[in-house]
């Protein structure tokens, strides 16, 4: 399978951020971190400006953790500017140019699904506060 079919896989697959999967050794990871491969890792990290993490696992949860601050950190960094989502001009080999291609074409979906995770979180620490005044008064 070609780098760019299966960046396109995980970037569908992060709209099941929600789900996880056990791997061989009885570890638990978000689903899309199964295809979040060793090249998609490699291809971002090298060729695209993001600084090395101590592994895939350390750049996933930096930028894929499902808050809607870090993905746009993540689309920051790799796309010129996250307002008009335009392509960086230093990213400019044709894998950079499809990852961007794939990226733009599922944005609106990824952006709800960070969103709706954000706004979760949101509301539980609202819950966490109210329960704790509650107590206190």
């Amino acid at each position: 399978m070609s780098l760019e079919k299966k960046f396109e896989r995980f970037v569908i697959s992060l709209k099941d951020l929600d789900k996880s999967y056990t791997d061989e050794y009885g570890n638990v990871f978000p689903l899309p971190f199964k295809f979040f491969t060793k090249a998609i890792y490699e291809e971002l990290h090298l060729n695209n400006g993001f600084i090395a993490h101590y592994d895939r696992l350390g750049f996933f949860i930096t930028y894929f953790n499902g808050n809607l601050d870090s993905f746009k950190a993540f689309l920051h960094r790799f796309l010129n500017s996250e307002e008009d989502y335009m392509i960086n001009p230093y990213n400019n080999s044709e894998i950079s140019l499809k990852f961007a291609e794939i990226l733009k074409k599922n944005l609106d979906d990824l952006l709800k699904v960070f969103s709706a995770d954000t706004l979760k979180s949101l509301q539980l620490q609202k819950q966490i506060i109210e329960k704790q005044i509650s107590e206190l008064v």
